[in-house]
């Protein structure tokens, strides 16, 4: 019998099986399925995520390492370690990126009490150039560190106990010397509700250290209260008080107090008011040599009404301050008035329009001691802008304008910026995303640059900015992602693609893959470009 006539009889065999058993399930009453025990799937809180990178490049790397250290060979790019916790354990979870010599960061949190004391800390260094210029330099580098205690002592009262330490290091082209400066901070406080009251009281100690000598040992004490609550069902109320001691190694020491109150009141179903006002005040005058302010003001409304589906905001603030001149013979007082103004809703269309803008008018000014008198405030700094924003199931967008306005009249300075943005993305199939994004910003500059024949113009060029991406989910397994950046100037011109490649091998285990290659053109010295493509690979196992 041939092997083909076998498969037939198979075949037939197979359909005969499906129909005696469509059958029997028709002229046989159902059996009582068995039950099954049910498979506890594992929860995998944990995950480790080695990583391995390299890249080639050329020309400026002082450039490239503006913001951060870019990372090179073996690293530990994230490992992530949580203990639920349960009866008689407590809660904690751990994050951890980098390796010794990279950029790094760590976080930690754990719950003890039943969740009644909370301990959490963390840890940060990054290295970077701060400087980048076609000089060499060295690194600079920044390091902080924060812990904190914060324990329930009733149901209704709180406690708190942190300290913070930040070292930054910097480096810069000489003749500018390199700096360190260091600082510590210790606070404390006490907050708890009590009926309608909510009331707090905090103190911090932060001491500073300059170790190049420049500035002298500074330390600063300061406590604070505050206090709110609601009077009926209109008024609600809160205030703060503070109190500052500044002390400096060798010097005259100072101090600074302020008092501020604020307040919101339901004037109707659709109409509130927001209230504030402020004043601190400065005893520093042993310790500067020229102008100060010695006190300083502030006080606003904000009225927020409900138009059937638009919302209309109108906003009104005053500053002023009590600034003494360098001879101690007289105090000028500079005051501003803002106006601010804010419309949204929707048309009938579903789009989405957002009116708003400020405008800043100084009403009193300040001499300028010196040989030059004339003042260095602005006179009038003015907002404007109008936003649409949109969409249905597959495209969603937006475009705005905006405009940007600075004045100077005793110097004749002028400033406008002008903003255009447009974005939105779009849905080309379930699998399928792309999106856009494009801005250009225009600003004139009216004016001489003080000592040169230069013009304003020339320190402020226009620049333009586009991106765009497509995320594409190829299966269950495997998604994919490209996106590119380019913007410039007059001045420079950089261009940013970045490719990457996710595999999810299993439940517990993913591979990801990134290939970017940048460019960034200096047109204005050709100094400062650079050019280099990164590679990184990935690999994530939960556990």
């Amino acid at each position: 019998m041939s092997q083909t006539t076998l498969r037939n009889l198979a075949s037939l065999a197979g359909v005969l099986v499906l129909a005696m058993g469509a059958w029997a399930q028709e002229t046989t009453p159902a059996e009582e399925p068995e039950e099954q025990e049910e498979v506890e799937i594992p929860v995998r809180y944990n995950s480790l995520t080695f990583g391995y990178s390299t890249w080639k490049a050329s020309g400026n790397r002082f450039r490239m390492g503006q913001f951060a250290r870019v990372p090179e060979g073996l690293t530990l790019a994230e490992l992530k370690y949580m203990s639920p916790g349960g009866e008689g354990h407590p809660y904690y979870s751990l994050v951890w990126r980098g390796t010794p010599g990279q950029d790094s960061y760590g976080s930690g949190l754990v719950y003890l009490n039943s969740g009644l004391t909370a301990i959490r800390g963390s840890v940060q260094e990054r290295q970077y150039y701060a400087e980048p210029s076609w000089v060499p330099t060295a690194r600079s580098r920044d390091k902080v560190g924060t812990i904190s205690v914060e324990h329930a002592i009733a149901p209704n009262i709180g406690a708190f106990v942190s300290y913070r330490s930040d070292d930054r290091s910097q480096s810069y082209v000489p003749p500018k010397a390199t700096g360190r400066v260091r600082s510590r901070t210790v606070a404390g406080g006490l907050e708890g509700r009590f009926g309608p009251i909510q009331a707090g009281v905090n103190i911090t100690d932060r001491r500073t250290f300059d170790d190049t000598g420049r500035q002298p040992a500074t330390l600063q004490r300061r406590i604070e209260a505050h206090i709110a609550g609601t009077l009926g069902d209109r008024l609600s109320l809160q205030g703060a008080a503070g109190y500052t001691r500044i002390e400096q190694a060798g010097r005259p020491s100072g101090n600074v107090r302020t008092l501020a109150m604020a307040g919101y009141v339901d004037l109707g179903p659709a109409t509130s008011l927001q209230f504030n006002a402020g004043r601190d005040e400065f005893d520093i005058r042993n310790m500067v040599q020229n102008a100060y302010t010695r006190k300083r003001f502030n006080s606003g409304l904000k009225l927020n009404h409900q138009l059937g589906s638009w919302n209309l905001q109108l906003g009104f603030r005053h500053r002023e301050a009590e600034r003494v001149r360098t001879d101690r013979t007289f105090v000028d007082v500079p005051k501003w008035n803002t106006y601010d103004a804010r419309l949204s809703g929707r048309l009938n269309n579903g789009i989405r329009v957002t009116l708003r803008g400020n405008w800043e008018d100084m009403t009193a000014s300040a001499r300028i001691a010196g040989p030059d008198p004339r003042q260095m405030l602005w006179d009038d700094k003015a907002m404007g802008q109008i936003k649409l924003d949109g969409g249905n199931e597959l495209f969603t967008g937006y475009a705005s304008y905006t405009y940007r306005f600075r004045q100077n009249k005793q110097r004749g300075v002028d400033v406008g910026w002008q903003n255009i943005a447009l974005g939105g993305s779009y849905q080309f199939a379930p699998s399928l995303l792309g999106y856009a994004e494009w801005s250009y910003d225009a600003i004139r500059a009216k004016g001489a640059s003080e000592g040169t024949s230069d013009t304003l113009d020339t320190f402020f060029p226009n620049s333009t900015a586009f991106s765009m991406g497509l995320d594409w989910v190829r299966n269950e397994r495997e998604t994919l992602s490209a996106s590119l950046n380019t913007f410039g100037t007059n001045n420079w011109s950089g261009t940013q693609l970045t490719l990457q490649y996710r595999r999810q091998i299993s439940a517990d285990h993913s591979l990801d893959l990134v290939v970017a290659p940048w460019r960034f053109s200096d047109r204005l010295y050709g100094l400062t470009g650079y050019e280099t493509t990164f590679l990184g690979v990935r690999y994530t196992v939960k556990f």
